[in-house]
This record gives structure tokens, sequence and C-alpha cells, in this order.
């Protein structure tokens, strides 16, 4: 650990006076933020406000809520505040191989919801493969979301009409659903409107 002399002591606590504190953000898992974004804006805070090692573990653990507690309580009580075990745990843990993994689960299990269009759906699915085969070249992805595209769609007349069209890419499948979404929506306009007439 890093020791200070006194007149150095009384230099870092004028700077820090002269400085507005920052105080971290909270990282629990599943809000959105990802833990390596956490991490580095954390590190920059913590070099805004002058932190030393045993600062940094500290406020670390004071940072971190929901399901990454559970990380601390398996650890030592001597290694809790030790900033570099709890980043390399919170990194093992939660980290982009763990967020791939969850990402990957999501775009297998993404059907269609409703009141979704077909293209809306598309968008959806395009948002999720990004980060869950972000190693896998387009080809490969462009088959993916075609296959996962056709199964997920709700409607089982248009999944019907657009396995048989045999699309060669998603963007041929996405426009051959919205086609037929169209198509559907308008029939069913127009039978609706002559029941008036």
């Amino acid at each position: 650990m890093l020791q200070y002399t006194g007149v150095e002591r009384g230099i870092r606590q004028a700077d820090r006076q002269t400085r507005s504190y920052i105080r971290p953000d909270k990282y629990e898992p599943g809000r959105h933020v990802k833990v390596e974004d956490f991490i580095r804006k954390f590190d920059a805070i913590a070099v805004w406000n002058d932190w030393n090692l045993a600062e940094k573990g500290a406020q670390l653990l004071m940072s971190i809520g929901g399901t990454a507690n559970q990380i601390l309580q398996a650890l030592p009580p001597g290694q809790q505040m030790d900033y570099h075990v709890v980043r390399m745990r919170l990194l093992e843990r939660f980290g982009k191989k763990d967020s791939e993994a969850m990402n990957r689960s999501l775009f297998s299990a993404r059907v269609q919801k409703a009141n979704e269009t077909p293209r809306e759906y598309a968008e959806a699915l395009q948002t999720i493969i990004v980060d869950a085969y972000a190693s896998v070249d387009g080809v490969a992805r462009d088959l993916m979301l075609l296959n996962q595209f056709q199964n997920g769609l709700q409607s089982k007349v248009t999944r019907a009409h657009v396995m048989l069209r045999k699309p060669q890419t998603f963007l041929e499948a996405v426009e051959d659903a919205y086609q037929h979404h169209i198509t559907c929506a308008l029939l069913q306009s127009d039978s609706k409107g002559s029941a008036l007439d």
C-alpha cells in the first residue's frame, strides 16, 4: 500500500479540497451497463478523486449491488476490499464472455411480439446478434438471422409464406414478411369496410 509523508499527505488533501468529488455509479448486473464500461468509468473517477489503491478497493466494494454482491460473499474477508481481486472477479463473472452467452440465449429465444411489425422484429434481432455473435462473419450471421427471423414470426400464415418464397438472405425474408403483413392488413381493413356497406 502506498504510504505518504506528512507533507505529501497535506498536499494531497489540499488538492482534493480544490476538486469537486465525483461519486461512482452503482454496478448492478442486468441494468444495461456492461461491467467493462462500469470499470472504465470507475477507474477514471478514481483518478479524478485521487484515490490510492486501498480507497479504490473500498469504493469499488461500496459501488457493487444486486447479484454482484454474491461474488464478494464468496471471497475471504481480506480480499473483499482488494481492488484487483474484486475487479478480476467482476470481469470473470459479468464480463463480455458471460454477456455474450446471455445475448445468445436472448437471440435464440426472441420471437415476434404482438403488435410488432416484421421490420421491427428484424431490427430487434439485428440489435441482439451484434453482441451475441460479434466474432461470427457476416455471411454466417445473415444465415442465423434468416433462420431465427423465419422461425420466430408470430403468424403461421406469414411464416409459411416467407418459407415458401425461399429467401436467400435475411433482408429478402424481412421484405417478404413485411409485404405479406401489409397485404393481410389491407385485406382485413377492406373486408371490415365492405361489411359496413
